[in-house]
Parts: structure tokens; sequence; C-alpha cells
């Protein structure tokens, strides 16, 4: 279930910013400066949207690198591992790109 929300809110920004996106991946790599200027708010669920969605909504340039990863093979997610929790998750996100593309304006110009 995480795999098929992480595609489809990387399609739904690239839709909405006219941007493409492939991933949400967790890794982010910027100034200080860069990420004081986005003013992240979430602190859970809602971080690696909010992040996205300013970043391509401030035009900011980006880069995609595509790492290799290994399919968990012991334990449980915390998220994709249980039906409520990733509802609740893919809720925030939703909410959260909701408040950034209403209410965020870039501070800062390319």
């Amino acid at each position: 279930m995480a795999q098929v929300a992480n595609r489809f809110f990387a399609r739904l920004l690239s839709i909405i910013l006219h941007q493409k996106i492939n991933d949400l991946g967790p890794l982010r790599v910027m100034t200080w400066d860069t990420l004081s200027k986005l003013n992240m708010r979430s602190a859970g669920y809602g971080w690696t949207i909010e992040m996205s969605a300013k970043i391509l909504k401030a035009q900011v340039k980006l880069s995609e690198v595509p790492v290799q990863y290994k399919r968990r093979f012991k334990g449980i997610s915390k998220i994709s591992g249980n039906f409520v929790t990733a509802l609740r998750a893919a809720f925030v996100m939703s909410l959260t790109l909701l408040r950034v593309m209403i209410f965020w304006r870039p501070q800062f110009e390319n």
C-alpha cells in the first residue's frame, strides 16, 4: 500500500505543479538556507509530501538519483504493515498537500 501511495502522490504532485517527480523518497539534500525558507510545519506523516510540494512549488532545482534497496526481510513496517495506519498516513499527507497548495507561498526566488 505504501508503494501505491508513493506513486500516487508523486504523480499528483507532477500533475499539479507541472514538474516531473518520480518518488517521495525520504532523503533530500539541500542547503540550510533552502530548508529554513521552506518553513516546514509537519512533524509526522506529512513531512515528505510537504517538503516535496514546497520544493516543487518554489521551483527549486532538484535532481532525483535512483538508489537500490533491498526488500524488508524481517519485521513489519510501522505504516505499510497496518492498514489503518496506512490510511491515516494517506489522510495526513492529503491534508498537508492541500494546506501547502492553498496557503504556502515561496519566500525566495530561484
